[in-house]
């Protein structure tokens, strides 16, 4: 028996002599496991230590990012509540003023209905005084007032019997000639002012919001109003009282100081006064809390503070961290905090677990390895005794491995005995083992091949039955060997219609006389696939008896051809198209140019009589309405496109609406002169007022433009246009007795820049994009749209729309139309225009107000103009202009301080770019092409 001796005198050993197997195999193990043993121990240590450090600072930082987490999302919620309150306010006064108002207005009417036949105007007027005056509202004690268009106040005791027409707020607001303006204008609306307050702050004032409704039968309007502030203190109230019961984390409540320092809530207690944190200074290090918090809410997201504070449960100084927020509509800061000692307290704990866990481990593994160490070490002692008794059984395995064909590596045997032994086997089994390893390599390369393959192989005999599958053909067509040895292939993954052809393939493969074709195969789940088929044949001796299949699945490339295909005829279609579009395109543009600047031409050659001048006239004024139309058609049809058309819907009188398109289109008749044509309006409702929701301006649109097909394709005959009901939808149409549409032309007439007659010689003009605007239209307003028409019989398209009947809102008159004698001549009005023509129209149109005019060619001229003469009444600013635009020149105008009303001129249409205009700051824009009457309307408010 080797004993623990022996171990120790093997290191004594000289180094030249031989080594013995068995010393040799215990002390290597013994050294070997020990090294690993001491390894293990120490890089596990270290491990562990590694893992506490970064443990405890994962929870340190988890911990504190977790708590920012918290307190920034309670702060939010409660902003987001107090700013929920906020808008709820001004909503809550704007329903509240119109609701009173629309009560008084109900109450003066019913006064006047019942007593306009025995009782005089200013009985009338008295008797709704004395059903007015005594009214107080609950809530604030604010009442109603009356006054008259002359700016004279009927019911408002410190104002009855005034006249305050020129009267100003505390900012220099016109307060009665803004109610004046809404009157006049819209008839009923809101005014906003800031007058004092009766006993509140004498110097700036108060915002006040009016709402008024006019009275036509007796010349009267009649108003109530109230002070934000008067709202403002019971809903802070309620916040407060709601915020204070507020708790997050058991014991975490929100904080809300004034931006002065006042402390409104703190740890759940409401303070309505007397108590200031300005000059608070609780932080040792002398941080003032209010002055930091200030700052945070610099930042509109809100910000994280640190600071110290008194801690509520054991009124001791604590690091603190809040996330505070700002409300500037109440000018209040709301946040919410957290003691950062909490944390130590938390890794502290920590810590002295994970070392008590640690120690344990590492006395728990030093055991276990000191136990397996003393098992090995018997272990090893029992092999080294085993090995000894044995060699001679070991050397006797050598020579039986000679025979068997084992070969030995030399290289890496050192002890003497093994050495010669493997030296006399290898000689003796080197010629065998070569040609064993040959026939092996052989075999291996083939079964490699064949089943590795990304190719599906089948082998088959000369009969065609199949000997074996590889993966490929199992992933192809789902079937395993188990499944199909010894079936004829052609049974399984052939179609029915193509056996013949396949038995002829396998043929010409078995003889070798087809290299390669494509065909259809079927999967085990009947699926059809596209393959590329190759066959090898297999001889023994120049005779076949067998043969390969290798398929390759080409299914994804067939699709990608098809679609290739499908997409180049796409495209060729889509050119087509685009081209024949901009032809027509070309064409119907310079038709009505050829009008207008064929009889501008005319009209500046020669003097023609009035009658002739008047024609000419008309002629190029419904020339430039159809470029108009064309170009609005082409726009909207690309805001489609881009998904910037907007959809509004609003109350909208839909009767009216086609009582309006029935006199256009029979104006339209008439001046071309179509006596064969008869046009017909029919309504189901045949009310005057059939008001629903709906955006009135697209479906007038689509109206507009079949009714336009209608007259282009028909000569004579009917054209009728109306609706029915059918169930909650309205069932519009326009139907005509014109040329009509063939059965194969009706599917692709709603496409984009598609005709039914699309030849360059066809009769009809038009753009191809008439029909696809209104199909596009109608599904945005929630319906669908289709043609009945026979061709030489006439054409009906029908569309739905959404039917919801809203009750009529009381009527309006229409505005005035201005009259010719205007007299402006004590005004000046800037043009900022840089076309001539543009500036002459606009000089042609307010000539004849005597106002006094003056013309700017840019924005640069416009900025020399007021500096020089301050004191235009009113700037009419064209926006695209060189070296200046007008934005660029209005922005300079504001920044010097100038108060000059500024009106755009666009031809911007879309209710974005409307908008933009409001906030750049311009009084107010006017569309281009400009009309007197329009021009009239919009510069009027600001000169009369």
């Amino acid at each position: 028996m080797i004993s623990f001796k022996n171990f120790i005198n093997f290191f004594k050993k000289s180094s030249n002599k031989e080594i013995q197997l068995v010393s040799l195999f215990l002390t290597q193990v013994i050294i070997l496991v020990f090294i690993m043993f001491v390894v293990v121990l120490y890089f596990w240590i270290k491990r562990e230590y590694s893992n506490l450090r970064s443990e405890i600072s994962d929870i340190q930082r988890n911990y504190i990012e977790s708590q920012k987490e918290n307190i920034k999302r309670e702060t939010e919620r409660a902003v987001s509540y107090i700013n929920f309150n906020i808008q709820q306010t001004e909503s809550n006064i704007r329903s509240s003023l119109k609701n009173r108002v629309d009560v008084a207005a109900d109450i003066a009417l019913n006064i006047y209905n019942e007593n306009s036949d025995t009782k005089t105007v200013t009985e009338i007027k008295s008797l709704i005084i004395d059903a007015l005056s005594p009214i107080r509202f609950e809530t604030t004690g604010s009442r109603y007032f009356i006054g008259n268009l002359s700016g004279k106040i009927d019911l408002l005791p410190e104002y009855e019997g005034k006249n305050s027409y020129h009267g100003q707020d505390e900012i220099s607001n016109m307060a009665i000639q803004d109610i004046l303006n809404i009157i006049r204008v819209e008839k009923e609306g809101f005014v906003s002012n800031y007058p004092t307050k009766p006993g509140g702050d004498t110097i700036t004032g108060s915002k006040k919001l009016t709402y008024v409704k006019l009275i036509e039968p007796l010349n009267w309007y009649i108003g109530a109003s109230e002070f934000y502030n008067n709202f403002n203190a019971s809903i802070q109230q309620e916040v407060l009282l709601w915020l204070s019961n507020y708790r997050f984390d058991n014991e975490g409540y929100i904080f809300v100081n004034t931006y002065d320092g006042d402390a409104l809530l703190i740890n759940g207690e409401i303070f309505l006064k007397g108590k200031n944190l300005w000059n608070l200074e609780d932080d040792p290090n002398g941080i003032k809390v209010i002055q930091e918090e200030r700052k945070a809410i610099k930042n509109p997201d809100g910000d994280f503070i640190y600071y110290s504070w008194r801690q509520s449960t054991n009124d001791k100084i604590g690091q603190k961290m809040s996330f505070v927020k700002g409300i500037p509509q109440w000018k209040w800061i709301v946040g919410a905090g957290v003691y950062l000692e909490e944390i130590n307290q938390v890794l502290d704990a920590k810590e002295a677990e994970l070392k008590k866990v640690i120690l344990k481990d590492i006395i728990f593994i030093i055991i276990w390895l000191s136990i397996l160490f003393t098992l090995i070490y018997i272990f090893a002692l029992y092999l080294s005794r085993k090995a000894q008794n044995n060699i001679q059984s070991f050397i006797r395995f050598f020579n039986v491995a000679s025979s068997e064909n084992i070969l030995i590596d030399e290289s890496s045997i050192n002890l003497t005995e093994f050495k010669a032994i493997a030296s006399s086997a290898n000689k003796m089994i080197s010629e065998i083992k070569l040609s064993k390893e040959r026939k092996q390599e052989k075999e291996a390369h083939y079964e490699q091949l064949f089943e590795k393959s990304p190719e599906a192989i089948v082998y088959l005999n000369a009969r065609g039955n199949i000997q074996k599958i590889n993966t490929s053909f199992t992933k192809l067509f789902g079937f395993n060997n188990s499944e199909i040895a010894d079936k004829t292939l052609d049974d399984l993954i052939v179609p029915p219609e193509l056996k013949k052809e396949a038995l002829l393939i396998n043929k010409n493969f078995l003889e070798g006389s087809t290299n390669q074709i494509e065909a259809i195969r079927t999967t085990k789940n009947k699926e059809k696939v596209y393959v590329s088929i190759v066959g090898l044949p297999v001889k023994l001796y120049d005779k076949p008896i067998g043969y390969y299949v290798i398929y390759r699945n080409i299914t994804d490339q067939k699709e990608f051809e098809q679609q290739l295909y499908t997409s180049m005829i796409k495209a060729e279609e889509s050119d087509r198209l685009k081209t024949s579009f901009l032809t027509n395109l070309s064409h119907e543009i310079r038709t009505p140019l050829n009008a207008i600047i064929g009889f501008s031409t005319l009209l500046n050659s020669k003097e023609f009589p009035i009658e002739d001048q008047k024609e000419y006239l008309r002629l190029m004024a419904n020339s430039g309405r159809l470029l108009l139309e064309i170009i609005d058609n082409i726009i909207d049809i690309s805001k489609i496109e881009s998904s910037t058309l907007i959809i509004n819907k609003t109350k909208s009188n839909f009767n009216t609406m086609l009582d309006e398109l029935l006199i256009e289109f029979t104006e339209l008749k008439n001046n071309m002169d179509l006596t064969n044509i008869e046009l017909k309006l029919n309504k189901e409702i045949k009310e005057k007022e059939l008001f629903i929701l709906t955006d009135l301006k697209r479906l007038k649109q689509i109206f507009s433009n079949l009714l336009d097909n209608a007259f282009k394709f028909t000569e004579s005959g009917l054209i009728e246009f109306g609706y029915h009901v059918q169930n909650k939808n309205l069932v519009c149409y326009v139907k005509d007795t014109g040329i009509g549409i063939e059965e194969k032309d009706q599917e692709f007439i709603f496409d984009q820049f598609r005709q039914a007659d699309e030849s360059s010689t066809r009769k009809y003009g038009g753009t191809g994009v008439g029909l696809a605007l209104c199909k596009r239209l109608v599904e945005l307003l929630g319906g669908k749209l289709w043609v009945e028409s026979k061709k030489n019989e006439g054409s009906k398209f029908s569309f739905t729309i959404s039917f919801d009947l809203i009750k009529p809102e009381k009527k309006i008159k229409p505005k005035v139309a201005f009259k010719d004698n205007v007299d402006w001549s004590s005004k000046k009005i800037l043009i900022a225009e840089d076309v001539e023509a543009n500036y002459k129209l606009l000089y042609t149109f307010l000539e004849k107000t005597k106002v006094n005019i003056f013309w700017a060619k840019d924005g640069k001229e416009v900025l020399r103009m007021v500096e020089k003469e301050p004191n235009y009444d009113l700037i009419l600013m064209d926006i695209n202009m060189p070296i200046m635009t007008g934005h660029d020149a209005l922005e300079k105008l504001k920044e010097s301080g100038y108060k000059i009303p500024v009106v755009a001129q666009t031809a911007y249409a879309s209710d974005d770019q409307r908008y933009e205009m409001q906030d750049l700051g311009y009084s107010d824009y006017i569309l281009k092409p400009i009309t007197f009457q329009v021009l009239l309307q919009k510069i009027s408010k600001f000169l009369n």
